[in-house]
């Protein structure tokens, strides 16, 4: 098979970070583009701390040609999207929630599409919950869902608008908040082939919900995908007399967890609008380290957890 579909595996630069000491900037963003070319990996997000300060066009497009010679495609966040239709109550007090003016947060997103434009990027994306917090999820009780899906879909239809006649999408990413079901649901409701889905195959898992149960109703409509990774095992803070939940979910290395990949994939195949070529993203969550060495360096450890993750997943697109 040998990757037919072009599949890009890349990875997270928030999870597999420079050398501490590194600059923010120009001198990160070489550092992660040469990581790409040791790793072999073909696609990344985009990361803000990536732009020197005071960065004209002329040094955007210099980054862009560092980008285009590695062979590396970019995802652009528009972290300004759930502002486009006013403020969001559920989203209050958190880093996404800090925007209330739809103005602003227009722009925000049209700074992205410029970025996007000189970067050669297609896909646009933002996941809702971005703090991941219950008020703004399926099971608030403060917010019910009913009333967060009218916003979100307001949103939703604005970006529409802002995307139109540039040739890019958005990829809305189901964060930890909504089942696939009721993701598929918002984006049926919108309606426009512009506003698609960033897939992260394990954050159903967060959500306390079987993440494969998202496959069938995220795969048509994705555009970009997550890998993560979850497990479930005995929970060690139960005991006789501290009476816990008996079981958790954890983070875990690629192919140890629940989820099924080459299911996942397939469906990809046989139901996404344009499958060649997608970006697959490395991003390990929540796996807590076991040894007192990856105790002591926690961003050492995201880094080796993350290069594992980029091996693995070459290794199961190959099957493709």
């Amino acid at each position: 098979m040998n990757n037919e579909y072009g599949f890009r595996v890349g990875f997270q630069p928030f999870m597999l970070t420079p050398p501490a000491g590194t600059p923010a900037g120009m001198a990160q963003y070489q550092w992660t583009l040469d990581e790409c070319e040791r790793l072999g990996a073909r696609a990344i997000s985009f990361m803000p701390y990536f732009i020197p300060e005071g960065a004209g066009p002329d040094t955007l497009k210099e980054m862009a040609a560092m980008a285009k010679e590695k062979d590396v495609k970019m995802i652009m966040y528009a972290f300004t999207t759930w502002a486009l239709a006013g403020k969001c109550e559920p989203l209050a007090g958190t880093a996404l929630g800090q925007l209330t003016d739809p103005a602003a947060a227009r722009a925000g997103v049209e700074k992205m599409v410029g970025l996007a434009k000189i970067f050669g990027a297609d896909v646009l994306c933002s996941g809702y919950n971005g703090s991941l917090v219950v008020r703004a999820s399926r099971w608030s009780k403060e917010f019910p869902f009913s009333e967060q899906r009218k916003h979100i879909i307001k949103c939703l239809k604005e970006m529409s608008k802002i995307l139109d006649g540039t040739g890019l999408v958005f990829g809305f990413e189901n964060h930890c908040d909504f089942t696939g079901k009721e993701m598929a649901g918002m984006i049926e409701e919108v309606g426009e082939n512009n506003i698609r889905i960033q897939y992260d195959f394990g954050n159903g898992a967060i959500a306390c919900c079987d993440p494969m149960e998202d496959v069938g109703y995220l795969a048509p409509y994705t555009v970009s995908a997550h890998f993560k990774d979850f497990k479930v095992i005995d929970n060690p803070l139960k005991t006789d007399t501290w009476p816990d939940m008996p079981m958790r979910t954890t983070g875990c290395y690629l192919g140890e967890g629940i989820i099924d990949f080459d299911v996942i994939l397939q469906a990809i195949i046989d139901k996404a609008p344009d499958p060649r070529g997608l970006c697959l993203l490395a991003e390990p969550a929540f796996q807590l380290p076991e040894t007192e060495e990856e105790k002591n360096d926690l961003k050492e450890f995201d880094r080796k957890v993350t290069r594992q993750y980029v091996k693995k997943m070459q290794e199961i697109v190959q099957r493709f």
